[in-house]
C-alpha cells in the first residue's frame, strides 16, 4: 500500500466500551490494492512531545507486532504519519467491527467460541519469546472477522503510549477516559505495580464476561470512584452475586469467578491453562456435561505459575 495516498474515509470509531472517547480514533479507508483500517494515536499527536523518540519507538513496537501470524490477531501492515504528521497504525479493515458491535446484530450467536478465539489470541501472546502483554482487553478492542472470529487488536500498545507519555495510561480520574473497570485490582492499589500476565488474565476476564452477557464489568456501577470501592471490598467485576448463563452448566461462570477474578494474584492461572479448559467446553457434547470436571482438572493440575 502507498500510503497517504488514494484514500477515502467511511467511518470513524472512537468511543470506548464504556461509551467514553478513547485515547485513538479509527478510521476505514479503500486504497487502490485493499481496504485498511487507519487508527489515529490521538494522545501521541500533542506537539510538545519528541517525534523523532515517538516514531523510533513506536515503529521498533509495530515492526514487531506487524510479524504476528495467528488466526485471532489482527493484521497490521505499519505506521503512518501522513495525517498532519499525527502517528497512525495501519491494520487490516474488519467490516464486523468490534465485538460489542457484532454482538449487537447477532446476539444468537455462540458467544462461547468468541470467547475462545479471545483466549486462544491472548494464549499466543503470552507464549511469546519474550511475551507480550496486551494490557488494554476489552471487547472493543477485539475485532471481529468476515468469518465471525474474534481476533485481538491494540496489544501492547498502552504500555508503548505510556513509556511515550513517560506517565501511565489507562489508570485516570473518571472525567478522562480510562479502562477502571477492567483493571486488576493489583494495578489500582499499588502504583509500582505494572501491566503483566497475571493481569492480562484478569483482564480477559472482564472481555470474557462482556462476550458472555453484552454487560459491562461493575455493570451496577456508573461512577469509577464506587467501582474502586468495590474492588477494595473483595466485590468481583460481575457484581455481588455470582452470576449465571442462560443454558450453562455453570462451568464458564466458574472458571471466570473462581480462577480468573482470584484477588491474589498468585492464584490466576496461567492463559495456556484457561485457554484449555475453554477449548474442552466448546468441544464437549451435550450429553457429555458435567459441571465440575473443567474446575476440578484445573484444580488437580494448577502449579505455580509466575
Amino acid at each position: 500500500m502507498e500510503q497517504g495516498k488514494s484514500c477515502r474515509r467511511w467511518e470513524n470509531r472512537d468511543t470506548d466500551g464504556a461509551g467514553k472517547p478513547t485515547l485513538s480514533r479509527v478510521i476505514g479507508c479503500i486504497t487502490s490494492v485493499l481496504q485498511v483500517a487507519v487508527k489515529l494515536l490521538r494522545v501521541l499527536a500533542s506537539k510538545d512531545l519528541d517525534c523523532e523518540k515517538l516514531h523510533k519507538r513506536l515503529n521498533r513496537e509495530v515492526y514487531v507486532w506487524h510479524r504476528l501470524e495467528h488466526p485471532n490477531i489482527v493484521k497490521l501492515f505499519g505506521t503512518s504519519y501522513h495525517m498532519s504528521g499525527r502517528p497512525a497504525m495501519v491494520m487490516k479493515w474488519y467490516c464486523n467491527g468490534s465485538a460489542q458491535e457484532y454482538l449487537r446484530d447477532h446476539g444468537d450467536i455462540n458467544r462461547l467460541l468468541l470467547v475462545r478465539d479471545v483466549a486462544f489470541g491472548l494464549e499466543y501472546l503470552h507464549t511469546l519469546t519474550p511475551p507480550i502483554v496486551h494490557g488494554d482487553l476489552k471487547s472493543n478492542n477485539v475485532l471481529i472477522t468476515d468469518d465471525g472470529t474474534a481476533v485481538l487488536s491494540d496489544f501492547g500498545l498502552s504500555q508503548v503510549i505510556g513509556d511515550i507519555l513517560d506517565r501511565p495510561v489507562g489508570l485516570t480520574p473518571s472525567n478522562l477516559p480510562g479502562p477502571i473497570r477492567w483493571q486488576a485490582p493489583e494495578l489500582l492499589e499499588d502504583e509500582s505495580c505494572q501491566p503483566g500476565l497475571k493481569t492480562d488474565v484478569w483482564g480477559f476476564g472482564c472481555t470474557a464476561y462482556e462476550l458472555l452477557t453484552s454487560k459491562l464489568p461493575y455493570d451496577h456501577r456508573r461512577r469509577d470512584a464506587l467501582i474502586l470501592k468495590d474492588v477494595q471490598s473483595g466485590i468481583k467485576p460481575s457484581g455481588p452475586d455470582r452470576f449465571s448463563i442462560a443454558k450453562s452448566d455453570g462451568n464458564i461462570e466458574n472458571i471466570l469467578e473462581d480462577y480468573c477474578w482470584a484477588f491474589d494474584a498468585y492464584n490466576r492461572p496461567c492463559m495456556a491453562e484457561i485457554s484449555l479448559l475453554i477449548d474442552q467446553l466448546c468441544q464437549r457434547s451435550d450429553d457429555d456435561i458435567s459441571l465440575t470436571s473443567p474446575v476440578c482438572y484445573l484444580k488437580d493440575h494448577i502449579t505455580a505459575y509466575f
